[in-house]
């Protein structure tokens, strides 16, 4: 089958049962079977229609085994729900590419970001009631640490509300973690960016509220001040407050794991497809990165989150405190822990993850109980988690999630102009999701799509090194060095020419040098 072209914003073998869950009693066996007949066949149709993010009329569509052997991606589940119910869960591949043991519905996940929406959950719990503030200077409640203040705090403080919409102002993106063998911080030592730390210390640098970042940084700020004012490891906060209400039996932020759930883990696995174990954040566990479950908790908890909307369970929060999670609060595009997407009308909230070995994402919508979770264990496994989401709105009929049909790649890109003309503050035309589009594709091994989209962020966003810098990776990639060469060196001359609009990429001053050795050699 062809299916259309669509493009997916920012706004990334064995083969395991499939089990049905959530579906009424039935009052027959016959009609029991074509209820079962009918799921198989959807199922069935989603497996086979993956494509890629940019779909070209009539273009191709691929199965899931083959693509997951195509993108070397040794294992993934994924859950389907549908009106608020767990429609179907199902497993392909293998939990570690040495041992081959097969994935199973039961098999644990590195959540890796998507922790973040759990630990957003815990603290507007505790502030309905009223034991933290969600506008108050978090330092009036902290005990063990404090932000240091600056000259960016003078005026605005850092707030709950800023740290779970990223615009607290406090560095550090994310965290590499710390692999078997290594060395574990303590909660303190990563705040101060202290060995056996690798990070750079957690500080505020531009003025709360101004502006958009994304920092994991802050969200270890948060489980800090939590764990201060409770007297309680948020692992066991989690527990409690979340995992035990949802029947979340296989979730946990527990630092070693409960035996019982150590067993049924998958190893992450390298762009080689080498499997790798550990990479732990914190000695007792890390609510901004450090979750393990399965895409079935997942579903869980998202679908929590949409029946609070509706007043019809509140077993953790009130509608309105849901609400905030899928609010984007400005001058953030995010809600409170959760980032917003909003089409025509209709709003999908969702999360991604990305640890070393590991790649997930949770998508709903807040009307109507639809959504998905999918989970690999492989560094190669954004784009085939993209391609299965869009497989699943199409068969499941997304109100306004699935894009529009191009006729070609043309086609595509004068659309994006149109857009920007009209629209030039559109984040779908912004350099940062023109980007993720690129690399996406890049993964998805369509070359020459992924230039084309490169080649448009050039031309969009023309004094930016790191436009210029992917575009050359592309061709570096694609295997033709000279245009590389050519690229990577536009890229360094930017740097030069346009200092003020690149001082966030001066990283590029480092890495450009090393790729042109070896392009060069």
């Amino acid at each position: 089958m062809k299916r259309t072209i669509v493009l997916v914003t920012i706004l990334a073998v064995v083969v395991g049962a499939v089990t049905a869950a959530g579906r009424s009693a039935r009052g027959s066996n016959t009609t029991e079977a074509r209820d079962d007949e009918r799921l198989a066949s959807r199922i069935e149709r989603i497996e086979n229609g993956l494509g890629p993010s940019i779909r070209i009329k009539d273009g191709p569509v691929w199965n899931i085994r083959d693509r997951m052997e195509q993108l070397n991606v040794p294992g993934l589940a994924v859950t389907v729900f549908d009106n608020y119910e767990i429609e179907w869960v199902k497993s392909y591949g293998v939990t570690d590419a040495a041992s081959k043991a097969p994935v199973t519905d039961e098999t644990l996940f590195q959540a890796a970001s998507i922790s973040k929406p759990i630990a957003a959950m815990i603290a507007l719990h505790f502030v309905e009631k009223g034991v933290l503030d969600l506008d108050g200077d978090v330092n009036e409640k902290l005990r063990s640490w404090k932000v240091p203040e600056n000259e960016f705090t003078r005026d605005e403080k850092v707030t709950i509300r800023r740290i779970l919409s990223h615009t607290a102002g406090l560095t550090v993106s994310g965290f590499r973690g710390y692999a078997e063998g290594e060395p574990v911080p303590n909660i303190l030592e990563v705040l101060d960016g202290k060995k056996p730390s690798n990070n750079d210390p957690i500080r505020v640098d531009v003025v709360p509220g101004s502006t958009f970042r994304y920092s994991g940084g802050g969200y270890t700020v948060l489980q800090l001040l939590i764990e201060d004012v409770t007297g309680k490891p948020l692992h066991e906060l989690a527990q409690e407050l979340v995992f035990e209400p949802l029947d979340m039996n296989h979730s946990s932020f527990q630092k070693p794991l409960p035996e019982a759930l150590l067993a049924k883990t998958s190893s992450g696995h390298l762009r080689d497809g080498s499997p790798m174990r550990g990479h732990w954040f914190l000695d007792t566990g890390s609510t901004c990165c450090g979750l393990w479950t399965t895409p079935a908790d997942l579903a869980r908890f998202a679908i929590e989150i949409q029946r609070s909307l509706r007043g019809e369970s509140n077993k953790i929060l009130t509608a309105e405190a849901a609400g905030l999670m899928v609010t984007p609060q400005s001058p953030s595009p995010m809600g409170l822990g959760m980032s917003v997407q909003r089409q025509n009308g209709t709003v999908y909230f969702s999360h991604s993850g990305g640890n070393v070995g590991f790649r997930c994402r949770l998508v709903a919508s807040t009307d109507g109980g639809k959504g998905a979770a999918v989970m690999t264990n492989s560094d190669n496994g954004g784009a085939l988690m993209v391609e299965l989401l869009q497989s699943i709105a199409f068969e499941y009929q997304w109100k306004d999630y699935m894009g529009r049909e191009y006729e070609s790649i043309d086609d595509a890109l004068d659309a994006f102009r149109k857009l920007k003309k009209d629209s030039p503050d559109d984040p779908d035309v912004s350099e940062g999701n023109l980007n993720w589009v690129g690399y996406y594709m890049l993964q998805a091994q369509e070359y020459e799509i992924a230039i084309a989209v490169f080649q448009l962020n050039v031309e969009f966003h023309p004094t930016s090194a790191n436009v210029y810098d992917s575009l050359a990776e592309a061709y570096m990639t694609s295997g033709n060095k000279e245009k590389a060469v050519e690229f990577y060196r536009k890229a360094l001359a930017t740097l030069d020419q346009y200092p003020e609009e690149n001082e966030r990429y001066q990283r590029l001053r480092e890495s450009i040098p090393k790729q042109l050795e070896k392009l060069e050699q």
